[in-house]
């Protein structure tokens, strides 16, 4: 396995205790949850920053994609030119970082 994907894979099962098992978006308990990159990978200042993933149920997840201003709204979608703490969901995530035991 590459470097690159050990990490990223890393990341993604850190988000995905984050979220205990539930939508970061509508709370549901979910068995499925989707990782959702807050900002396009493309456009990431920083790969697979934690706090700019979230573990979405899958109508979440297509919501998100289907409405974008609407989850820009959410903090759930951030353009190229926005700020990291532009992102209502990434400053909650950010501050409950030191609560979370992993």
């Amino acid at each position: 396995m590459k470097k690159n994907a050990a990490h990223n894979k890393r990341v993604r099962e850190q988000v995905l205790i984050r979220a205990n098992g539930q939508c970061e978006r509508c709370g549901q308990g979910c068995e499925a949850l989707h990782v959702h990159h807050i900002r396009l990978r493309s456009q990431q200042r920083e790969p697979d920053n934690p706090f700019l993933l979230a573990a979405l149920c899958l109508p979440c997840h297509t919501w998100c994609h289907s409405q974008p201003k609407f989850a820009r709204d959410e903090g759930l979608i951030l353009r190229s030119y926005d700020a990291d703490d532009d992102s209502a969901f990434y400053r909650r995530m950010r501050d409950a970082d030191a609560e979370l035991k992993y």
